[in-house]
């Protein structure tokens, strides 16, 4: 990886952190919805209040990849108009 570092100009720990970040909160979000709709968990506050916990983790290592990219949320909506 200190190769990585030399050879990009890009916040590598930062990059991998959002990266494998974000999968493994999808992840998390994911399984929360399958066991609602496939497997019979009831919805209620205490699942929607686990969702909007997960999306929040999503955020936050999303966060981490603006940083290591140096953009943000508005640039990147406006890449993808």
């Amino acid at each position: 990886i200190n190769e990585l570092y030399a050879e990009h100009d890009v916040d590598v720990p930062r990059l991998l952190t959002a990266a494998l970040g974000m999968s493994a909160e999808a992840g998390e979000f994911t399984e929360v919805v399958k066991k609602v709709f496939l497997q019979g968990k009831p919805y209620n506050q205490e699942t929607e209040f686990h969702l909007k916990r997960e999306l929040g983790d999503i955020c936050w290592y999303l966060s981490q990849a603006f940083m290591a990219l140096d953009t943000n949320f508005e640039e990147i909506l406006q890449m993808n108009r």
